[in-house]
């Protein structure tokens, strides 16, 4: 919760006031209409490229601002992106939930493997040393997912999503038919 309260950053949610009690904590945030970008990929069932890289960019000033002060989220994903407003057409987003960031130094790697399987990169799924780039590895698929509404490496089970984040070739990303009309550009961007 400190990190929370020291992350001052148009793009990061705004903490209002931290409060504890003997046996909670309790955050107050600013007051974000537009709910959790997950719930808008599901109701648009994907951006358009100009679209998804307005929101790209705000995440990317966020993940920015984060690594320069040494942060690294460790869960970014839809469900922990909110948008500012309920309009449709306001694409102003804060990254939230910093509940798995931590502080890391430079050149020395982290080791705890938290955040969510279908956004986790193959070096916590592998359990090896990792640093704040994972943050970028779930920012790809928070980018195949505004495109298309599909997450890439998606299974029905835990095993075989995790064997898909490791070993799915790069050609096999691109096989439905919505990528047919995705500029090569914004692959290679996921890529």
């Amino acid at each position: 919760m400190s990190i929370l309260a020291e992350k001052a950053h148009p793009r990061i949610v705004r903490i209002v006031e931290l409060i504890e009690d003997d046996e909670n904590y309790y955050i107050v945030s600013e007051v974000l209409k537009g709910g959790e970008l997950f719930k808008r990929i599901i109701e648009a069932k994907c951006f358009t490229e100009q679209q998804a890289s307005i929101i790209v960019k705000q995440i990317m000033e966020g993940l920015n601002y984060m690594h320069q002060q040494m942060v690294t989220h460790r869960d970014l994903k839809p469900e922990n992106i909110l948008l500012v407003s309920d309009d449709p057409y306001d694409l102003s987003i804060r990254i939230a939930d910093l509940g798995f960031a931590q502080k890391f130094e430079k050149d020395k790697s982290m080791n705890l493997v938290l955040g969510t399987p279908l956004y986790m990169s193959p070096e916590l799924i592998r359990r090896q040393q990792y640093n704040e780039k994972v943050d970028v590895w779930s920012l790809g698929v928070i980018v195949y997912q505004l495109l298309c509404g599909m997450t890439p490496f998606d299974a029905p089970s835990l095993k075989r999503i995790q064997e898909n984040i490791c070993n799915l070739p790069d050609d096999q990303l691109f096989q439905d038919v919505c990528w047919n009309s995705i500029s090569d550009d914004a692959k290679d961007f996921i890529l």
